[in-house]
């Protein structure tokens, strides 16, 4: 419309409600569901890492757990870990570790939780657990 008015006219007015549980319950199912599977997956993550002593053992408990460990070369900060993403709390763990350290709580990236071994300088093995409640 050019050079002309508009005139609003108000067609209809819902008031606000509270929806019926049958409304919500699928959505409320999922998050439930979703927020039951990270709390798992962090309790995983956690037994994990208290049971690894050795990137060997890291090794071991991601196999007993069905999990692949990956290990990266020269990482950097700001850089990615593999598949597991990047963050500020990684790259405070990663150089914190001395070698042959483990970190001593498993780090949080994006749905990844990571545990981590420094077995020689910046040589990295470490265990990526991933959520898969949201598919």
């Amino acid at each position: 419309m050019k050079g002309g008015f508009a005139i609003p006219l108000l067609v209809d007015k819902k008031e606000p409600r509270i929806p019926d549980f049958d409304e919500v319950k699928t959505k409320v199912s999922d998050a439930l569901k979703r927020q039951r599977a990270n709390e798992q997956l962090e309790q995983k993550a956690k037994e994990l890492t208290a049971s690894v002593t050795s990137p060997d053992g890291l090794k071991a408990g991601a196999e007993k757990l069905g999990l692949e460990a990956s290990t990266e070369e020269g990482y950097k900060v700001g850089g990615t870990l593999g598949k597991a993403g990047e963050s500020p709390a990684l790259d405070e763990s990663i150089y914190g570790l001395k070698a042959g350290e483990l970190n001593k709580a498993p780090v949080k990236v994006g749905a990844n939780w990571l545990s981590l071994v420094s077995p020689s300088g910046m040589q990295l093995t470490w265990q990526s657990l991933q959520s898969n409640a949201n598919s």
